[in-house]
């Protein structure tokens, strides 16, 4: 087995870990909004301010993982093509520099494919939160 390869496998394999980690810390943030939710008509500013600052600390480190994950992945691109490409998650070249390494890639698509659906699972209950808080401005007593 060739040492470039090996250096594309073993990068792989750290892009697998980010995306495990990635997709955990998504799971918090989609969590913590389905208990801001539950607690949208709490009267409990304490415990507001603790999911707040929660979600705060949460999505630091989200992003920072992506960011993670997207330097590893232009990483991955430069020794696959050679050249610097748009690989973006869902793109084509993604897919291509992923299947060079069969035995790992179908669990790198199924991470992607997770985190892809938590992104618009977040997205959703962000909007069903913002209509929430719309009702509550909007209402008598508010």
């Amino acid at each position: 087995m060739d040492s470039l390869f090996f250096d594309f496998s073993f990068l792989h394999k750290k892009l697998q870990e980010l995306m495990r980690e990635e997709l955990s810390t998504l799971r918090e943030v989609f969590d913590l909004m389905k208990e801001e939710e539950h607690n949208h008509h709490s009267t409990a500013l304490i415990n507001k301010k603790a999911v707040s600052l929660k979600k705060t600390t949460i999505n630091k480190r989200l992003k920072l993982l992506q960011k993670e994950r997207s330097c590893l992945t232009k990483t991955l691109s430069q020794s696959y093509f050679c050249e610097t490409k748009t690989t973006h998650f869902n793109s084509v070249f993604f897919n291509k520099i992923i299947e060079k390494d069969e035995e790992n890639s179908l669990e790198t698509f199924h991470l992607r494919d997770q985190i892809m659906h938590f992104m618009k699972c977040i997205r959703q209950q962000k909007e069903r939160l913002s209509q929430l808080k719309k009702q509550v401005d909007h209402s008598p007593a508010g």
